[in-house]
C-alpha cells in the first residue's frame, strides 16, 4: 500500500486549502473541525497511509477502518474552501514527506489559490496568547501582521506536517502560510485554537460564530480551575507528610 488521496466528490476550483490534522494542544484539530462545522462542509476525499498508526479504528457499531485524513469543501462567497482533519500524523520521517506531499500534489492538481497550515507552539516567552505566522514569500507576512499574527524575528522550527507543508509547497512554487497558536503543551487548547481561528478569518474574511467554541473554551478553563484547586491540595499535603512516593 502507497500514501493514495481517494476523491469522492466534484474536485474544488482554485480553493484555499486549510490543513489541521492532530498536532501540539490539538490547535489544528479542534481548529478545522469547528470551520466543518460552521461551514457545513461536504467531504470530498479520503487519504490513507501505511504511515499512518498500525491499528484499525472501530466505531460505536462495531465496524472497523483505518486511520485517515479527510478533506472536506465549503463554498463561501463564491470561494471554495477546503479543510484537512485527520486521525493522527505520519508516524515516520519518511511518512511525513511523502503524506507532506501527496496533500500539496493534491492542492495543486486542485490549482488551489493558497494552503493554510495550522499548529500550535510551545515559548518560553513571557507572552502569551501568541499566534505566530509564517509565509513561503515575503509579501505575505504583513497579510499576516494584519490579521492579528505576529512574526518570530528569532526563527522557529515547525515540526510535523504544519511545517513541512509550507516549505513543500514553496518548493512547488504553490503560496501557503502556517498559523502557530501558542499552548503550553500539556492537552486540547481549545482557547489558543479560537486565536488562530480569530487571525484566521481575518486574514480570509471569513464571518464565523464562535458560540460554540466560546463555550468549550469555557468548559476547559472550568476543568483547569477544578485541577489547580487540586494540586494546591495536594502540595498542602505533601507539605504536611514528608513522606514521598514514587511509582
Amino acid at each position: 500500500m502507497e500514501t493514495i488521496i481517494k476523491e469522492k466528490g466534484p474536485k474544488p476550483r482554485n480553493p484555499t486549502v486549510i490543513e489541521g490534522l492532530p498536532g501540539l494542544g490539538s490547535i489544528g484539530g479542534l481548529a478545522v473541525s469547528f470551520l466543518i462545522d460552521e461551514l457545513k462542509a461536504r467531504k470530498i476525499a479520503e487519504l490513507y497511509s501505511p504511515y499512518f498508526p498500525y491499528q484499525a479504528i472501530v466505531d460505536s457499531r462495531g465496524i472497523a477502518r483505518l486511520p485517515r485524513g479527510e478533506f472536506y469543501c465549503s463554498t463561501k462567497d463564491g470561494k471554495d474552501l477546503v479543510m484537512l482533519s485527520g486521525d493522527c500524523q505520519p508516524q515516520t520521517n519518511y511518512g511525513q514527506y511523502e503524506v507532506a506531499t501527496k496533500i500539496v500534489q493534491y492542492a495543486a492538481k486542485c490549482s488551489a489559490s493558497q494552503i493554510i497550515s495550522i499548529g500550535g507552539f510551545v515559548s518560553p516567552q513571557k507572552e502569551k496568547d501568541l499566534v505566530v505566522g509564517v509565509a513561503t514569500r515575503h509579501d505575505l507576512v504583513p497579510k499576516l501582521t494584519s490579521a492579528g499574527a505576529c512574526v518570530e524575528k528569532a526563527g522557529i522550527p515547525i515540526v510535523g506536517i504544519a511545517g513541512l507543508l509550507v516549505a513543500l509547497a514553496r518548493l512547488m512554487g504553490l503560496d501557503a502560510i502556517c498559523l502557530l497558536g501558542q499552548t503550553t503543551g500539556l492537552g486540547p487548547d481549545p482557547a489558543a485554537a479560537q486565536r488562530v481561528l480569530r487571525v484566521l478569518a481575518n486574514a480570509l474574511n471569513l464571518k464565523l460564530n464562535f458560540s460554540n467554541l466560546n463555550r468549550q473554551v469555557a468548559r476547559m478553563r472550568r476543568i483547569e480551575a477544578k485541577v489547580g484547586e487540586i494540586e494546591k491540595k495536594l502540595t498542602s499535603t505533601f507539605k504536611k507528610d514528608h513522606t514521598i512516593y514514587i511509582g
